[in-house]
């Protein structure tokens, strides 16, 4: 077991029937489905589905474009719906 503070995760993305959770330093694979994982993550303001496949952090979000995201100078695909919802979140935060 290996303990990460949400702060620290950069986004985590859908591998299958696992997730790949990212942080700056590290990459770790978690054996839940994307959909069992989102369920805690997004309880909290921070995080957000950017696309089915992917659940972001917002704290470290660095540009956002069309249909695409970027963080720690990755890109990641998102939809308008998803690109909407995050906007709103942002205006509240």
């Amino acid at each position: 077991m290996l303990r990460v503070f949400f702060r620290d995760i950069l986004w985590v993305e859908a591998d299958d029937y696992y997730c790949k959770v990212k942080t700056a330093q590290r990459e770790f694979l978690v054996t839940k489905s994307l959909k069992k994982f989102g369920e805690e993550l997004l309880q909290r303001p921070e995080f957000v589905r950017a696309h089915r496949s992917y659940l972001v952090n917002l704290l470290h979000l660095e540009e956002i474009g069309e249909l695409h995201l970027y963080i720690d100078g990755h890109k990641i695909p998102t939809t308008r719906e998803a690109r909407e919802e995050l906007l709103s979140k942002l205006r509240r935060s």
